[in-house]
């Protein structure tokens, strides 16, 4: 469906939706080695790793829920029932992909701005969770949701632009595919 080189602007939001994407697996990958590495030490030598659980759920599982939210939406992957949509002539689906996109783009960026204030209260009280060992600092995890929101609403913003572009130039094809 592309038929030509994406816009060079694009070129940042792809690096940047990539590199929150790679944080997201590495994420994943130190998740399943600490629980492994917790589980190994509490059966076999009956030592606890403290702070496991609100690692996981405080940094790693954050990670993994909000940064790839850019990436979802950069290869336009989210959930969508299109069987209807791809019946109507290229034009009219075009503009319901702009609506769609356009609703996106103000989810994103109402949850965003929920998430930076909920973040700047969270780093102005330091957050912390307590383990039975120590406490976490858990507040740098918080902003972890509106940069991956903030991201997610960069790539519909492209996405609204690209498509204005080619329905204002009469042409209806390409849509997300074009920022690939």
């Amino acid at each position: 469906m592309k038929d030509g080189p994406a816009p060079q602007g694009n070129r940042v939001i792809k690096r940047a939706v990539d590199a929150l994407m790679i944080v997201a697996c590495a994420a994943t990958v130190l998740m399943a080695v600490q629980v492994c590495l917790d589980i190994t030490l509490r059966y076999f030598f009956r030592i606890a790793l403290h702070g496991t659980l609100e690692i996981a759920s405080g940094y790693y599982m954050v990670a993994i829920s909000f940064l790839p939210i850019a990436y979802l939406q950069f290869r336009n992957e989210h959930l969508s029932v299109d069987a209807l949509v791809n019946l109507l002539p290229a034009r009219l689906a075009a503009a319901i992909e702009l609506v769609s996109w356009t609703i996106c783009l103000a989810v994103f960026s109402v949850f965003c701005w929920a998430g930076v204030k909920k973040a700047l209260e969270k780093t102005h009280a330091l957050a912390t969770i307590d383990t039975p060992a120590y406490s976490i600092p858990i507040w740098p995890s918080y902003w972890m949701v509106p940069v991956g929101l903030a991201c997610a609403a960069l790539v519909a913003l492209a996405q609204i632009l690209t498509v204005a572009v080619r329905l204002g130039a009469g042409r209806a094809s390409g849509g997300a595919e074009d920022l690939r």
